[in-house]
């Protein structure tokens, strides 16, 4: 009998362990560093898909510029990983902030050039 009490005592604390963390990872993912990051490439895609339809840029340079924009939310993913394995939460650093904003403002750039 005692054992037994053990053993739920030990599944529920798991349990309320493994909610927190899914909760602090759910609310991590809305981090203001990553919605920033995230606001951004969207608007970017947005402005993409604006000039392909409007026919200011080609569909191949489209792509292109599509394809920078998933090479920084690669990035992007890759540092949260990166953090969560190394117990600092799913979020972004200040220095990994800059280092994707500076990658977006070099592809604004770019989209801008194109037209």
């Amino acid at each position: 009998m005692k054992t037994l009490i053990q053993t739920v005592t030990l599944g529920l604390a798991l349990i309320v362990l493994s909610q927190q963390s899914h909760a602090e990872e759910s609310f991590q993912q809305k981090h203001p560093r990553r919605a920033e990051v995230n606001k951004r490439v969207k608007n970017q895609e947005k402005q993409i898909n604006s000039e392909e339809r409007s026919g200011k840029i080609s569909r191949a340079q489209g792509n292109a510029d599509k394809a920078d924009l998933r090479a920084v939310k690669a990035e992007e993913h890759a540092d949260v990983r990166q953090n969560l394995a190394d117990g600092k939460g799913a979020r972004l650093t200040e220095g990994q902030q800059r280092s994707l904003n500076s990658q977006l403002n070099q592809d604004e750039q770019q989209i801008r050039h194109n037209q």
